[in-house]
């Protein structure tokens, strides 16, 4: 995959974390902060999420929603959707720009 391919498909997949929303604050889950990470390569996409509170019932809901959502625009890539233990901060929080699209 080339770059302009990647950044296509990267665009693809911001728009559709946009789409999903954090059940608990009803805003989306990209500019909320809670997407770590996303890496794309031409075998697998891994998104990485953080918690938004350590007791959020409803957070293991979003993995779902995006492999549903994820997985038909990426094609053939494995997809991996990981939630790590690190929390949501108000430095993470905000309009997505700290996740380093490239």
């Amino acid at each position: 995959m080339n770059s302009i391919q990647e950044a296509v498909l990267r665009g693809e997949i911001e728009e559709i974390l946009r789409e999903i929303e954090e059940p608990e604050i009803e805003d989306n889950i990209l500019d909320l902060g809670l997407v770590q990470g996303v890496e794309i390569s031409d075998e697998e996409v891994v998104i990485k999420l953080r918690r938004a509170t350590c007791q959020c019932p409803e957070m293991a809901k979003i993995p779902i929603e995006i492999k549903q959502k994820v997985q038909p625009v990426i094609g053939d890539r494995k997809l991996d959707v990981i939630q790590t233990t690190e929390m949501l901060s108000q430095e993470h929080s905000g309009d997505g720009d700290w996740l380093g699209w490239r």
